[in-house]
């Protein structure tokens, strides 16, 4: 007995990973693997948003980290959140 099965397309899985650095930082932080349009947001380590930006249509988003001192910040995207420290 045999069965076949008629396949009328293939689908294609791309998986992009998301990347974050320098980790540390000094002036910048590259944001990239993320969806088009991505909300990205820095947060202070007592939770005070300090940042929200979207990522352009490659994934990617830079953010400017000259206003903010010296220390430990959190970078949320897609529902997780990341440490990055920033030494100027």
């Amino acid at each position: 007995k045999a069965t076949f099965v008629d396949h009328t397309g293939v689908e294609t899985t791309v998986t992009q990973r998301m990347q974050l650095y320098p980790n540390p930082a000094t002036d910048y932080l590259l944001v990239e693997g993320v969806a088009p349009a991505s909300e990205v947001t820095l947060h202070s380590m007592t939770g005070e948003r300090l940042y929200a930006g979207r990522a352009d249509s490659r994934g990617v988003l830079q953010i400017d980290l000259t206003p903010y001192a010296d220390g430990v910040y959190l970078v949320c995207v897609a529902g997780e959140t990341y440490r990055v420290v920033v030494r100027h």
